[in-house]
């Protein structure tokens, strides 16, 4: 009685880690979708890309903060005028009716801070002057993750980032569930020579690995997100199309078909209204590993330069950027945020796919 007992508490405790485990999958890939999608809203860098760049601050650590001036609240021609580096500090102040700042590379610049205004504003106390001037030109950053050698923020361009990598994803996944469902579907249901031709193509295809056909197709279509994403399509629609393949052979001698056709239903009627929609739970399976699958592989060719063109940031990108500088003493930590993500990611929709196995009926 007592081992029963410590069986159904191991039991449980298996199964509630794991639910646990899966939510955490589920709410992870929720919260990168919505910050990826209200990226522009929030980032500290809302560059087109998250490509502002600045020279003089290139592989700050995580966590640096940077005092920026802008005049008229310009951030286009902003200067670094304020960070914690180093023994020569820039600065900014006030002399008399003017204000000072030495940018991180230049000379000492001098502005007169009250020409511009009126003459009540012109009455106000000059400690009161000085600090709306400062509210309006003087602003701060905190670079959470540092900064790239371009001096560019890396957490900014790692959630932008996040869309590339889900927009390869998802568009990825749909072309390979359109085209293998269509040659699954003809080659299962058709028979005859059309099966043979089909399964002979699948078979072919079904060779050559994933990562060396999307190698070679990127190289047939260019670069670009598009190209990209068709070359990782062409590469994952085989598998999924094998297995509709057989489903189908097997739904095809089922009553409810043989039926159909007695009836005199027509074959697009058959497969779109009686045999697809029993193939719902494998092709929910196979699109969220091909979508696992199709992240990986943007970032294996943006980290061997033939996925996304810069300055469009790609995690496969980021990832190379860092390890081009694994060498430089500071920079061993560029890599890490992107590559942190890629992982969590993948692992979050494998266990996703495996929830789906587990929880999903069978026909």
């Amino acid at each position: 009685m007592k081992l029963r007992k410590h069986r159904w508490q191991h039991y449980f405790s298996i199964r509630s880690t794991y639910t646990f485990v899966l939510f955490c999958a589920v709410f992870y890939l929720f919260v990168i979708v919505i910050a990826a999608l209200t990226a522009s809203l929030w980032l500290p860098d809302k560059t087109p890309d998250a490509n502002l760049q600045h020279n003089e601050l290139p592989r700050l650590k995580p966590g640096t903060s940077v005092d920026f001036f802008a005049e008229l609240g310009s951030l286009e021609s902003q200067h670094v005028v304020g960070i914690p580096l180093a023994d020569t500090l820039p600065n900014y102040g006030f002399v008399a009716d003017s204000f000072w700042y030495a940018p991180r590379l230049g000379s000492i610049v001098t502005l007169a801070y009250t020409e511009s205004g009126t003459n009540a504003v012109q009455k106000k106390p000059k400690v009161e002057l000085r600090e709306t001037y400062l509210q309006q030109s003087i602003h701060t950053q905190t670079f959470w993750l540092g900064t790239d050698p371009l001096g560019r923020d890396v957490f900014s361009r790692l959630i932008l980032g996040a869309r590339v990598s889900l927009g390869v994803g998802i568009l990825g996944a749909v072309l390979s569930l359109v085209i293998g469902l269509l040659v699954g579907l003809m080659a299962g249901y058709l028979g005859g020579g059309i099966d043979q031709f089909l399964t002979a193509i699948m078979s072919l295809i079904w060779s050559l690995p994933a990562v060396l056909l999307t190698v070679a197709l990127s190289f047939a279509f260019g670069k670009g997100f598009l190209p990209m994403t068709l070359a990782i399509a062409l590469a994952l629609w085989v598998d999924l199309a094998r297995v509709v393949r057989g489903q189908v052979q097997s739904l095809k001698q089922r009553e409810f078909v043989l039926g159909a056709k007695v009836l005199g239903a027509s074959t697009n009627r058959i497969l779109l209204l009686h045999i697809t929609p029993h193939l719902g739970r494998i092709l929910l399976i196979l699109s969220c590993a091909n979508f696992s699958t199709a992240i990986l592989l943007e970032a294996g060719l943006s980290f061997l330069g033939m996925g996304i063109s810069a300055p469009t940031p790609s995690w496969g990108g980021m990832i190379f950027e860092g390890y081009s500088h694994l060498m430089v003493p500071g920079s061993r930590w560029i890599a890490l945020g992107p590559g942190l993500m890629l992982i969590l990611q993948l692992i979050s929709v494998n266990f996703i796919v495996v929830g789906l196995k587990k929880s999903l009926p069978k026909d």
